[in-house]
C-alpha cells in the first residue's frame, strides 16, 4: 500500500502542490502516519497540512482540515461548568 500512495503522489516536478515536493524525510512521516491511520481503520484523517490531506485523500480517506475553536469557546466552558 505504502509504495502505491507514493507513486500515485508523482513525481516532484516542481509542483508545489504535490504531495512529494516535500523533503523525503518529511514524505515518508506523512506516509507512516496516513498508512497507519488507514490501517487502524480511520475514515476521516484531519490535518492543517494541506499536502498531508493530498497524501490522507490518495489513500482513500476522507481529508479535513483542522477544525478553528469556537469565539465564544471559553464563555461556553464556562456557562457549562456553571450548569453541573
Amino acid at each position: 500500500m505504502v509504495p502505491r500512495i507514493v507513486a500515485d503522489a508523482g513525481p516532484d516536478g516542481g509542483d508545489t502542490d504535490s504531495p512529494c515536493s516535500v523533503k523525503r524525510i518529511t514524505l515518508k512521516v506523512d506516509v507512516l502516519v496516513v498508512v497507519s491511520a488507514r490501517v487502524a481503520g480511520a475514515q476521516i484523517f484531519y490535518s492543517h497540512d494541506r499536502k498531508c490531506r493530498r497524501l490522507a485523500a490518495l489513500a482513500k480517506l476522507e481529508a479535513r482540515d483542522l477544525p478553528t475553536h469556537h469565539e465564544n469557546m471559553f464563555t461556553v466552558l464556562e456557562m457549562r461548568r456553571g450548569e453541573s
